[in-house]
């Protein structure tokens, strides 16, 4: 696995396109370019230590079903709406096996939520410890989404996070650029997640199974 820098997952989600088709943009994200994002964001969950291994995971196996539904279906530009609207047409977007794109999409929506509410929390306040800011972010966007062992689980691990300063060394994050890069990466992550649930939410996908 390639060294992980917070610059280079920025980078990832700023090039994250959003195909214009029949004179309208897209609401979900071209195919390509997501999954390449995801991939980064995958590599920022394992710094997060054990109790986030399964989310890498899971980041790492949706990502390359997405992937594989875009390089099978071909959609005009790359579009992951188009797929997704294919899905919606045949009734097939609550298929569990072989999951559908759109579930499996929904659930990369969820990581890269998680993502942005943690890049708001730590933009917000400076002094309040990492390991709360990413328990916010947790409860915001995955717990709802875990069995309570699960949530037990990450709760715990929690305490053994290192400090701002420690993480933000480790992610690269030089210390005089770091509003500067916060504001990016909410800038960025903000386009994606809102536009992505606002199409979820109106074509009642939000509670896929």
């Amino acid at each position: 696995m390639s060294h992980f820098t917070w610059e280079q997952l920025l980078e990832k989600f700023e090039a994250v396109e959003f195909p214009e088709r029949h004179g309208k943009q897209d609401e979900l994200p071209q195919v390509s370019s997501f999954v390449e994002a995801c991939l980064e964001m995958g590599k920022f969950f394992n710094l997060l230590g054990r109790a986030f291994s399964f989310v890498q995971k899971d980041i790492f196996s949706k990502a390359k079903i997405v992937q594989d539904y875009g390089e099978r279906l071909l959609p005009e530009k790359g579009s992951l709406q188009e797929i997704v609207e294919q899905e919606l047409s045949n009734g097939a977007c609550a298929v569990n096996e072989p999951p559908s794109c759109s579930r499996t999409v929904l659930r990369l929506l969820w990581a890269t939520h998680f993502l942005y509410v943690l890049v708001q929390k730590l933009t917000l306040d400076e002094t309040t410890p990492l390991r709360s800011c990413i328990r916010e972010a947790y409860d915001v966007a995955l717990k709802e989404h875990h069995s309570w062992a699960i949530q037990k689980t990450v709760h715990a691990a929690l305490v053994f996070l290192p400090s701002r300063e420690f993480f933000y060394r480790k992610i690269g994050v030089d210390i005089h650029k770091r509003d500067s890069y916060m504001k990016r990466g909410d800038k960025a992550l903000g386009t994606i997640v809102e536009r992505m649930y606002h199409f979820y939410e109106k074509n009642g996908l939000l509670q896929l199974p």
